[in-house]
């Protein structure tokens, strides 16, 4: 049977700096088991790097695309470390990019301008980012193709993947936990056509923490706004919404959600 719990969860401690993430999970006979989920802060990377590159359409840069800055760091030697990680500083504008973009360990890529000045744009089917574990995707608008079936943000590694200060548009899945983990914190989604199928997914043994996510759909897209599947697989949520979906949240074939504060809203016809 589903299992699906709305529970008081403990709050995130200092969100945006913490490297803990306190749960409670329900187990057999109705008791709770608590534990913590201890993560990397990769946030650590902002200002204390002195390697960073830049992204531009125009002017001194190193790149004029997100996946030819990504393939630079890749060769820096050293490589990015935890000791020494690598910023990829994007500025405003629109990029229409050869997807996917896989993100490596230790590097940080952030729209200098925000969410609502920087855009990126699938050109291709399938995966929009993939994170490779203990990096950081901050301050970007995600767009998929009409005509594909984009995901915008994947995570296959149970590393640190954090994802934050996004707003992702018509994209089949807006983040997914495929036997990975990703920690997502203000993420909204909007779906304007039949694309979003699911907003925030974990599958297959993948972990996600979600914090004041929200889902704005329509009635017959997406299926689902929050959904767990497969032995293992747990999303977390905190302070996250959705509106016109089919279901706000599925749990099914032994996957786990636990919700606090969560809402889902439907139009009145």
């Amino acid at each position: 049977m589903a299992d699906i719990k709305l529970s008081q969860l403990a709050s995130i401690t200092s969100l945006g700096n913490a490297d803990l993430f306190p749960v409670s999970k329900s187990i057999a006979g109705g008791n709770w088991e608590s534990k913590s989920i201890t993560v990397q802060n990769v946030y650590k990377s902002f200002g204390s790097s002195t390697r960073s590159l830049k992204v531009s359409k125009s002017g001194v840069r190193d790149s004029d695309t997100i996946k030819d800055a990504v393939a630079i760091a890749v060769a820096l030697v050293p490589p990015p470390g935890e000791f020494d990680p690598v910023i990829i500083q994007v500025s405003p504008g629109s990029y229409t990019e050869d997807n996917p973009i896989t993100i490596p360990q230790w590097v940080t890529i952030y729209s200098e301008g925000g969410v609502y000045s920087s855009a990126v744009v699938a050109s291709n089917d399938g995966d929009i980012f993939i994170s490779s574990g203990n990096n950081l995707l901050n301050g970007f608008t995600i767009v998929g193709g009409m005509a594909f079936s984009n995901i915008a943000c994947k995570s296959t590694t149970h590393t640190s993947s954090q994802i934050t200060n996004c707003i992702m548009i018509n994209c089949y899945n807006g983040i997914f936990a495929d036997n990975g983990s990703i920690i997502a914190t203000f993420i909204t989604g909007l779906s304007f056509q039949r694309v979003f199928d699911k907003f925030i997914r974990s599958a297959n043994g993948g972990f996600i923490a979600a914090t004041s996510c929200s889902l704005t759909g329509i009635m017959t897209r997406p299926v689902c706004g929050y959904s767990s599947s497969g032995a293992g697989s747990e999303l977390y949520m905190w302070s996250c919404s959705a509106s016109n979906c089919v279901r706000g949240m599925s749990a099914g074939q032994n996957g786990y959600i636990d919700a606090f504060s969560a809402q889902d809203r439907k139009s009145v016809v």
